[in-house]
């Protein structure tokens, strides 16, 4: 269920900001490694967080960080 519910976020993201735009970062994990509400290895899961954003950071930067953003223009009706 779960994994369906993850699977149309992400293509709702992709259809509402771009395919090129969203970059998802998933590791893969031992099953049963982390509970939904379980406490005990949130130091765990943090540095899991800290990895995997070390080490997608250089994509990041090529895909978000090079160019200013686009000045923000409101829509009001």
């Amino acid at each position: 269920f779960m994994h369906a519910q993850s699977h149309g976020s992400l293509g709702t993201a992709k259809l509402l900001a771009g395919h090129d735009n969203i970059i998802r970062i998933a590791p893969s994990v031992s099953h049963g490694r982390f509970s939904l509400d379980g406490t005990k290895e949130i130091n765990s899961l943090k540095g899991l967080g800290d990895f995997e954003a070390r080490n997608a950071l250089p994509k990041l930067r090529e895909v978000f960080f090079n160019n200013p953003a686009e000045p923000f223009n409101p829509f009001n009706q």
